[in-house]
């Protein structure tokens, strides 16, 4: 299991891999981060985070997802912007499993709970600034995983400030919300 860290606004940021405890040296890597992010300015940060083998029990469990989410916001200062959508579906085993979005001021946390792999597929985007390690440790923890995958991206670097749109077709509410960020 490794890391990699890449520059390119195609590229990730940053991509990790552990099984067990994470290692300091990934452990570490958050530090890093911020300084790159305040030097490219990037509109914001999305982790993807993929969990394996999960506690079974615990991403079949809407209640404990929910603390979950609610946890994890408070860990990383993230507002939640009411309450989480929780919602089991899937006709097929395949596919089945718990799906969560929780909205949260600066952007999103979605996650999809997978049954039949025991596995979760997590994303945290924000225009804010969070420690995207620090995040993966806290939802390795939650349910459970031995093993951990995780992808950051730094978003919207190579479009236009948002206070400089592209067209006169945007909204001039939306114009003068851009212009306060």
């Amino acid at each position: 299991m490794g890391q990699r860290r890449t520059t390119s606004s195609h590229a990730p940021a940053f991509q990790a891999s552990w099984s067990g405890t994470v290692t300091h040296t990934i452990a570490a890597s958050d530090e890093p981060l911020l300084t790159q992010y305040q030097q490219e300015h990037p509109w914001g940060v999305d982790a993807a985070i993929d969990l394996y083998e999960c506690n079974a029990a615990l991403i079949r469990d809407a209640a404990y997802i929910q603390a979950f989410v609610v946890d994890l916001c408070e860990k990383i200062q993230m507002r939640r912007y009411g309450q989480p959508l929780i919602v089991h579906f899937g006709k097929e085993e395949r596919v089945a499993g718990y799906t969560l979005v929780q909205l949260i001021e600066t952007s999103d946390i979605v996650a999809h709970f997978i049954n039949a792999k025991n596995a979760v597929c997590l994303n945290v985007f924000s225009c804010s600034f969070y420690a995207p390690v620090r995040c993966a440790t806290l939802c390795q923890r939650w349910f459970e995983a031995q093993e951990v995958h995780l992808s950051v991206v730094f978003r919207g670097q190579a479009v236009r400030p948002l206070s400089q749109p592209a067209s006169s077709t945007v909204p001039a509410a939306m114009q003068e919300e851009a212009k306060r960020r």
